[in-house]
């Protein structure tokens, strides 16, 4: 499902490109409002977060086994379900060669997977649980996510000149 005979094992992936991969995805193949980068909540920071009127979604990546893994053996995880979460679904996003692995983690949590595969399309291997019900977004996190965006152009403005 994950790794076809054509495809290279050792194709490398970088955050940064992952992360544009899903924020693309996320506003242009699935329509949702918002999406953003390094979101901060509390103590932690979200790879990405997506929006549509009706809910959060939280996409963590993870580029190696050893980095998937080490978010389970964290008893403080930033990915326990709490009260303290603001998303109502939360995915783990990976690369393709760590995909079957991946995936086979995850049977018997709620999270979903999101795999890029070697053309660099994202591929939702499994659908995460509703985490959290649905409630009004707070003026709290919209101004956040208003000033992660205002910020992200700005890097992006200065980029260019």
């Amino acid at each position: 499902m994950f790794i076809k005979n054509n495809q290279k094992k050792d194709l490398n992936f970088s955050s940064a490109e992952v992360k544009l991969l899903l924020m693309r995805y996320f506003k242009f193949k699935r329509n949702f409002i918002a999406v953003l980068s390094e979101y901060k909540h509390n103590h932690y920071i979200e790879d990405v977060v997506a929006f549509t009127r009706d809910e959060i979604r939280a996409i963590e990546i993870k580029l190696s086994k050893s980095d998937f893994i080490a978010d389970f053996k964290n008893k403080h995880s930033k990915h326990q379900i709490s009260n303290d979460i603001f998303y109502n679904r939360f995915y783990f996003c990976v690369p393709f060669y760590l995909g079957k692995f991946a995936l086979e983690y995850l049977k018997n949590y709620p999270y979903g997977l999101l795999v890029i595969d070697s053309s660099r399309n994202v591929i939702v291997a499994k659908h995460s649980k509703v985490l959290k019900a649905k409630k009004e977004l707070s003026k709290e996190f919209l101004f956040k996510t208003l000033s992660r965006i205002t910020n992200e152009n700005i890097t992006l403005m200065e980029k260019r000149y």
